[in-house]
């Protein structure tokens, strides 16, 4: 899977989810933590990602983002 294919899929995961772990996140998409890290690290930069660290920590998406990101994926997919 290459770079933005994993990047659009990590979003898929969390605007369905809403909620989920580095380590699980990083077993559903076959890449490592640190990868996934890194993404979200970019993802964030344009998407309302929150990453959490520590015991309880873990990737987040504020449900009143959800329409903004459904709008910014609408528009990503009308120019390919």
């Amino acid at each position: 899977m290459r770079v933005l294919e994993r990047r659009e899929e990590l979003i898929r995961i969390m605007v369905a989810e809403r909620k989920s772990t580095i380590s699980k996140l990083a077993v559903v998409l076959h890449v490592s933590d640190s990868t996934i890290r890194r993404d979200i690290t970019i993802l964030t930069s344009v998407y309302p990602l929150d990453m959490v660290r520590g015991k309880h920590g873990g990737v987040f998406l504020a449900k009143k983002s959800l329409f903004r990101i459904c709008l910014i994926i609408r528009r990503k997919t009308k120019f390919r």
